[in-house]
């Protein structure tokens, strides 16, 4: 490499933490009186850490104050074809504020065949795969919405087959189910007519770089409206796709709808997506109108030429075709790694360093052409880089 080249990429842990100052409050209370405990689950502590974890993860994600939603849970034996139901919604003006929620015992007589997750927060048993907008088949986008200026980016399913001979294959997730149920709770619900009397969920432009976008609502045996539900199948909130041996996380499609629903503004999604614009730096191109933090695993697809014009700090960052992200002089951080996936030469995946740039991570993955680019300069300063992994270093 010529001097007149230099680019300093180090591994180094970033150990930053995000807080957060507002949340909504979800209130969680045990049915100590009603519930039916069973032997896969004799002291109720697989539920209760289920849905601390639910808590956590919804009151991560909607950072607006002055929302409390009560959810009361217990188990119960519930029609054998229900793994959850939620009853006793109570709202106040469009928000549902209080709700029960029991999560089913019995299959035909027999205790229910449960994946209770000890890690709820790894997914390790499952081998997840997250879904956008260009992913869907005609027929899925139909089945979405009825809008035409849909963001490629949009993350439309985030689900995983359990892995085979894994200790949750052949079980239903409870997880996924009590993310669903809550899901019901903030205002994916047949009560919530201020929203759904119009045949969808509508999601506010603003999260999704202006597009006017609505989750159509499902229907259900009869081809009646069910407006607890939505038609699409890739979504968390569909009905009838919690089966066996698989997990579904709430895509930023549920989130989206969930937040317009209740009359949330503050969003932190995870797994954020960039939609559209020339600079990585600007909160409205991003999905949930907020751009990538130290927490979050970041996606730039199809974005063309951009650029980044502060110093950045996340967990990882994917470059996924037709997309130029260029550093210049910035320091990129990054905790986990970075991954550059083209789909052919004419298709770039490219990463592009200016001379005083810095990119510090633990991992680069290049793919199908993908490149990490060292901009020319003058410099009288020795080159240094880099450390990559062997598939990356036969790519550059």
């Amino acid at each position: 490499m010529r001097s007149t080249r230099w680019c300093l990429l180090s591994i180094v842990l970033i150990t930053l933490g995000e807080t957060h100052t507002s949340a909504i409050n979800i209130n969680l209370n045990f049915n100590a009186n009603d519930n039916q405990a069973q032997a896969f689950d004799p002291q109720n502590l697989g539920l209760h850490d289920l849905f601390s974890y639910a808590e956590g993860y919804y009151e991560d994600v909607f950072e607006d104050g002055g929302y409390t939603l009560t959810i009361n849970y217990w188990y119960a034996d519930l029609s054998d074809s229900l793994l959850g139901l939620l009853t006793g919604a109570v709202k106040s003006g469009d928000r549902i504020i209080e709700a029960d929620i029991r999560i089913d015992t019995l299959n035909e007589g027999l205790p229910r065949d449960w994946f209770i997750d000890p890690t709820p927060g790894s997914d390790e048993e499952f081998v997840m795969q997250k879904t956008v907008w260009t992913d869907l088949s005609v027929n899925e986008k139909a089945d979405f919405t009825t809008s035409g200026q849909v963001p490629d980016g949009i993350e439309v399913g985030y689900t995983g087959d359990a892995i085979q001979n894994g200790p949750a294959y052949g079980a239903s997730d409870m997880l996924s189910v009590i993310l669903h149920e809550i899901g019901h709770a903030l205002n994916i619900a047949s009560v919530a007519s201020h929203e759904n009397a119009d045949g969808d969920y509508d999601m506010d432009p603003s999260f999704i770089f202006g597009a006017d976008i609505a989750a159509k609502i499902a229907t259900d045996g009869n081809n009646q409206p069910d407006a607890g539900h939505v038609a699409s199948d890739t979504m968390l909130m569909c009905t009838g796709c919690l089966g066996n041996a698989a997990r579904r996380l709430p895509t930023h499609a549920d989130l989206f709808a969930m937040a317009t629903s209740g009359g949330l503004s503050q969003l932190d999604v995870p797994r954020r997506e960039f939609y559209g614009g020339i600079t990585f730096d600007t909160d409205a191109n991003w999905s949930g109108a907020r751009s990538p933090d130290v927490d979050d695993d970041a996606y730039i697809r199809s974005a063309g030429l951009l650029t980044i014009n502060s110093p950045e700090v996340m967990r990882s960052l994917h470059i996924i075709e037709d997309t130029e992200l260029a550093i210049g002089s910035n320091t990129l951080h990054l905790s986990d790694r970075l991954v550059l996936d083209a789909s052919s030469v004419f298709s770039p995946a490219d990463l592009i360093v200016g001379p005083f740039g810095q990119v510090l991570t633990q991992d680069i993955e290049i793919y199908n052409g993908g490149r990490l680019r060292l901009a020319a300069a003058r410099s009288t300063r020795p080159a240094t880089c880099c450390w990559v992994t062997t598939a990356a270093a036969a790519a550059m």
